[in-house]
């Protein structure tokens, strides 16, 4: 047998091999070679199972390179020296970083001023400890004082019974 031989002058990208519908498929356009290759192209990649998701891979490329940026702006925020100012933007204080400044802020929220000893206000570190203390105090008792009326109504039941059935008893006699 003899191979088959097809020769196709005048064949470029740009050549129209058909007509198909538009995106909206309301107008039919032409096909150019170039399309009808990208197309094929396309449904070879989607329809190839083979291959990972290409949105989910892309998506953690892009989370990575946030985080690699994210963290290196940070530390160069918490490393950086800056120098507070007022609300006319006039500098107050010396230079700080930003990691002095939340230890600063921190260990104020936890000092205790004895200035004003007839003050019964505490800190605010202070008071998220009341605040929490009372709170699990409460449930604690709630559950106690639930558990021990079930107690008192069972046994009140319980004697009740008795009573009841002593008075049918004395009652049919």
């Amino acid at each position: 047998m003899e191979p088959l031989n097809i020769a196709i002058e005048n064949l470029t990208l740009d050549t129209v091999i058909g007509h198909t519908y538009d995106g909206d498929r309301e107008a039919t356009v032409s096909l150019t070679l170039a399309d009808a290759i990208v197309e094929a192209a396309a449904r070879r990649l989607v329809g190839d199972r083979d291959w990972p998701d290409v949105t989910t891979r892309v998506r953690q490329i892009r989370d990575e390179e946030i985080r690699t940026r994210v963290a290196a702006e940070i530390e160069a925020a918490l490393s950086g020296t800056f120098t507070a100012t007022n609300q006319y933007g006039e500098a107050v204080g010396k230079q700080t970083t930003l990691r002095e400044e939340i230890a600063r802020v921190a260990q104020a929220a936890v000092k205790v001023d004895n200035r004003n000893s007839y003050s019964r206000e505490g800190t605010p570190f202070e008071n998220v400890i009341r605040t929490e203390v009372n709170k699990a105090l409460t449930a604690e008792l709630t559950e106690l004082v639930k558990h021990e009326k079930a107690k008192v109504v069972a046994a009140v039941q319980g004697k009740a019974g008795e009573l009841i059935a002593q008075a049918v008893k004395d009652g049919l006699r």
